[in-house]
C-alpha cells in the first residue's frame, strides 16, 4: 500500500491555445496550418481529409473490409509503388482536398 502524497492529476487542455483551438468546432486542418507532405501516410491523410480517399482509388487504393482506409506508407512509397509521380499525385491531392503542399517537399 502506497502512503506517500498523491500528485494531482495534470489538467488537459488548460492554458493550451494550442489544444482549444484544435478543439474548437469546424477546426479542420487547413485552419490548422496542415500541409501535404511526401512523408505523410496514406491512411492519415484519408482520415484527416475525405475527399484525399477518391485520389487515392483512382491510383489503386482498394477498400479493405475490417481495415480503415489507406495503407500505412508515406506518399512517395504509394507514388512509388503505383508508377505514380509525386509531384502529380501531391498536386492532384491539393486540388481534391483545398489543402496546399509544403513548400519543403521534394516532389521529383
Amino acid at each position: 500500500m502506497n502512503t506517500g502524497p498523491r500528485r494531482p492529476r495534470p489538467q488537459v487542455g488548460t492554458n493550451s491555445s494550442r489544444l482549444e483551438s484544435v478543439d474548437q468546432p469546424g477546426a479542420g486542418p487547413k485552419s490548422r496550418g496542415f500541409a501535404l507532405r511526401a512523408d505523410s501516410a496514406v491512411r492519415q491523410i484519408a482520415f484527416d481529409l475525405p475527399a484525399s480517399q477518391a485520389v487515392f482509388r483512382r491510383y489503386g487504393e482498394t477498400d479493405r473490409p475490417r481495415a480503415k482506409f489507406g495503407h500505412l506508407e508515406p506518399l512517395e512509397r504509394f507514388a512509388r509503388r503505383h508508377g505514380v509521380l509525386l509531384g502529380a499525385l501531391l498536386e492532384e491531392l491539393s486540388a481534391a482536398t483545398g489543402v496546399p503542399i509544403d513548400p519543403k517537399t521534394d516532389q521529383e
